[in-house]
């Protein structure tokens, strides 16, 4: 049985919902990395979730650019992912933020609602980058399931 420290560390994203005539898709997102990890939905614009994967497809990204895609459901769920580069060298870094809300058998009111949050850093190449980049695009062209960016070890 696999545990959350011995996989790779990784960020995926699926589409587990989509609404053409309102133009709206719920994403789910997984990071994990590091012995931390955690998923969450939220919903986005399809054209948002298109301009963020082109935009991480830009070789090079300069120090001071940073992509981010944030989206949420109400305020129940929220997700948001930015790439950026950290160095002068060409190291990236993804930072994933989801947070999620569950509902116990009390009433809200009595504490009945569980608040999870997971922050996980990645590091990864343009290779990587690139890569994720053409399967976030075919996810929303609905050519494929998941994109996954594989951390750089």
């Amino acid at each position: 049985m696999s545990t959350q420290s011995d996989r790779p560390a990784a960020l995926k994203a699926s589409v587990v919902w989509w609404d053409d005539q309102i133009d709206m898709v719920e994403l789910r997102v997984i990071a994990a990395g590091f012995g931390f990890g955690g998923q969450s939905t939220a919903y986005f614009n399809p054209l948002e979730i298109e301009a963020f994967a082109r935009a991480l497809a830009t070789y090079p990204l300069r120090d001071e650019d940073r992509r981010t895609l944030r989206g949420s459901v109400g305020n129940d769920q929220r997700v948001s992912v930015a790439a950026s580069q950290v160095d002068n060298v060409g190291h990236i870094a993804i930072d994933v933020e989801l947070a999620a809300v569950s509902y116990g058998p009390l009433p809200h009111a009595l504490g009945g609602a569980n608040e999870n949050e997971v922050r996980v850093r990645l590091f990864t190449t343009y290779e990587h980058l690139a890569r994720f980049s053409r399967e976030l695009l075919l996810v929303l062209q609905h050519k494929a399931e998941e994109a996954e960016l594989l951390a750089d070890a």
